[in-house]
């Protein structure tokens, strides 16, 4: 890691293009006045009409000329975004290049474990790449498809090892047996084998397997943040990274408080294990968090933190499921987008760091869940004008 604050003297040497690619699109993210015209619209023609006069114009010409597919609208929304990602790739030399390489990782996770899913619940291939995010489409993924069907220790051993994102899978393994050469504290004497390995893994869903997976690339992401990238760069991903993190253990112990077998001492338990290592809030006030029975203790404990103001705001999720008009007012997703599309924006005030890049993925996604969220109210029309659904939206800047 370079010493703090000399990164201006050789950052655009090396990484200046990149950079200014990134906060000239950048400038291309919508604004409020822009959501406003969308929501003005009568019907979903007329929404796209708009978004004709935006970035997204040559990226949603339909082919056919027939009503907007909002599932085909938000493929092609995510294609833009990858083909914007992977020119900046391109034109990025190390350690920037890794930089981007591993934060693309994340995604590639997902569709992995998502097409080994679809594999084995005997889905047509087509239907399930038709599934994938196109941000964590890579060369090779269609190679899982011929031994998807195997135990998990056999697809990892022939396949998964040689993709980019094996290492997890790697470490997700080691983890198991690590857990299985130990049970109930005591060294086991026997080999763990390899179905005592496969056992295991096949009693986590998909979701579950996703999960575990990404804890480990966050960890080893901001690892590789500190140990290779500037000083300006650690500060600003460390923010993003753990807040990101306190957001999912918030959401974990929050949605747990209407499921009575979640707030007990074993729920307790339970919701640990899906817990980041990693947060502003990690590892003191993560397990005091964790010892919450009810949304009011939660409140209370939060007290002091940056996240204390937005739990004021937001409904109780047991009150919120009996009254469900109570929780269209404000949830803790809109909390977690106001408060992560603060952050992201704040990193474009600096400079010289690749938090910008991270920041820029991030604010477009949100923009992305943004307007597929605006024409899925449009495609069912239940809604009038006056609805807070039609200002979930959250801006940028």
């Amino acid at each position: 890691m370079s010493l703090f604050g000399m990164e201006m003297l050789s950052q655009n040497i090396d990484d200046g293009y990149p950079e200014a690619v990134c906060r000239a699109l950048s400038k291309g993210l919508l604004r409020e006045e822009q959501y406003n015209s969308l929501i003005a619209c009568s019907n979903l023609s007329e929404f796209k009409l708009i978004l004709d006069e935006t970035d997204y114009g040559k990226y949603i010409i339909m082919n056919d000329g027939g009503p907007i597919d909002v599932n085909i609208l938000k493929r092609k929304l995510y294609q833009k975004l990858r083909d914007e990602i992977e020119y900046m790739m391109a034109n990025a030399t190390a350690p920037l290049s890794l930089f981007l390489q591993k934060m693309m990782h994340s995604y590639q996770i997902e569709n992995v474990v998502s097409f080994i899913s679809g594999v084995k619940n005997n889905q047509d291939t087509a239907i399930t790449m038709a599934s994938m995010n196109p941000l964590g489409e890579f060369q090779g993924l269609k190679s899982v498809s011929t031994f998807a069907s195997e135990d998990f220790v056999s697809l990892f051993q022939d396949i998964l090892i040689d993709l980019p994102v094996g290492e997890y899978f790697r470490k997700f393994i080691d983890a198991i047996i690590s857990s299985l050469g130990s049970e109930g504290g005591e060294k086991r004497d026997e080999r763990v084998t390899v179905e005592d390995i496969s056992q295991i893994i096949n009693d986590y869903s998909s979701s579950d397997i996703k999960v575990f997976l990404k804890k480990i690339w966050l960890v080893e992401f901001h690892r590789m943040i500190k140990g290779t990238c500037n000083g300006t760069t650690v500060e600003v991903m460390d923010d993003l990274l753990k807040a990101e993190s306190d957001w999912e253990t918030l959401q974990i112990i929050y949605n747990s408080f209407n499921k009575s077998e979640m707030s007990d001492s074993k729920g307790q338990g339970l919701r640990k294990k899906y817990f980041n290592n990693l947060g502003h809030l990690y590892p003191d006030r993560t397990k005091n968090l964790n010892d919450s029975r009810e949304f009011k203790d939660l409140q209370d404990r939060l007290n002091g933190s940056s996240y204390w103001q937005y739990f004021q705001k937001i409904p109780d999720p047991v009150k919120a499921d009996n009254q469900p008009e109570i929780d269209m007012e404000l949830t803790i997703d809109d909390c977690q987008k106001k408060d992560l599309s603060k952050r992201y924006s704040l990193a474009f005030m600096g400079q010289f760091h690749y938090g910008v890049f991270y920041a820029y993925l991030k604010l477009k996604e949100l923009e992305i869940l943004n307007i597929t969220q605006l024409a899925e109210i449009f495609s069912i029309d239940a809604f009038p004008k006056n609805h807070p659904a039609w200002r979930k939206f959250v801006p940028p800047f």
